[in-house]
């Protein structure tokens, strides 16, 4: 998908008004959640994906979304502690790449 057509396709013009932006700019939020997944049978990947704040085992991806729940792009799934810094970390190295 073109940045040209997302902003045709998906655009909107609420958001403009309220962001005081112009029509050709484009607004995608970056979300992050929980993907619970089975409980693994390697000791190694079970502390990677087990969450102590939830009590389960889960992966945590990012998703570029535009804001008519369009989804660009799902990055990860990541593991553990931080994981918004690795998130940031993935991010800088795609795009100098």
């Amino acid at each position: 998908m073109t940045r040209e057509s997302a902003i045709a396709d998906h655009g909107s013009h609420f958001y403009n008004q309220i962001f005081n932006q112009k029509e050709d700019t484009l607004k995608v939020n970056v979300d992050g959640t929980y993907l619970f997944v089975e409980k693994p049978g390697n000791f190694k990947e079970q502390r990677k994906t087990y969450s102590g704040q939830k009590h389960r085992n889960l992966v945590k991806p990012m998703m570029l979304v535009l804001h008519d729940g369009y989804i660009l792009e799902v990055v990860g799934g990541f593991f553990g502690k931080r994981w918004e810094l690795r998130c940031k970390h993935y991010e800088i190295y795609r795009t100098s790449n």
